[in-house]
């Protein structure tokens, strides 16, 4: 029957909304899921960001903003700047 269908259609769309949050979809909203740049010179830095792990991205991040050209860039907090960065600001 119709109402049936309509039934399970909402079950399994709710069933899928529910695998996505308990698996992968978390990384998803991470803000750097391209390139990591393992330095970046200080003179190119007009703001600096760190975002702590959360339950949405399971990461440390370090997002920067280019003087000249206003866009993100994502800072290993892995590699030797991003962790001088992060022990100056823990």
């Amino acid at each position: 029957t119709m109402k049936a269908e309509i039934i399970l259609l909402c079950v399994i769309i709710f069933g899928m909304e529910m695998i996505q949050i308990m698996t992968g979809g978390r990384s998803q909203t991470c803000l750097c899921n391209g390139k990591l740049f393992k330095e970046i010179r200080l003179k190119r830095i007009q703001d600096l960001k760190v975002f702590t792990e959360t339950v949405y991205c399971l990461r440390i991040e370090i997002v920067v903003t280019d003087k000249k050209t206003g866009e993100k860039l994502c800072l290993n907090p892995n590699a030797k700047q991003g962790k001088i960065i992060l022990q100056k600001l823990g």
